[in-house]
């Protein structure tokens, strides 16, 4: 039940930031934050979701981190 909540978690916070416009470096600086912060939130809940590469609750929110920010993501 609770990975259910963390899938919705990831694609709804993801379908929200894909329509914002982000046309300062600063805004972008503030919305790779609040990403982190809200991926931290979202690790920190009970499930047994992970990536290959053992992140737990991994899902559509850090792939938006990744590509909205590549590199930087991490």
């Amino acid at each position: 039940m609770v990975w259910q909540v963390v899938v919705i978690f990831h694609s709804q916070i993801s379908e929200s930031f894909l329509r914002l416009e982000i046309n300062t470096p600063q805004a972008k600086g503030r919305l790779h934050r609040d990403i982190k912060h809200i991926l931290g939130c979202i690790r920190s809940l009970p499930s047994d979701i992970s990536s290959d590469s053992g992140v737990p609750n991994w899902g559509q929110l850090d792939e938006f981190l990744a590509q909205r920010f590549g590199a930087e993501a991490s």
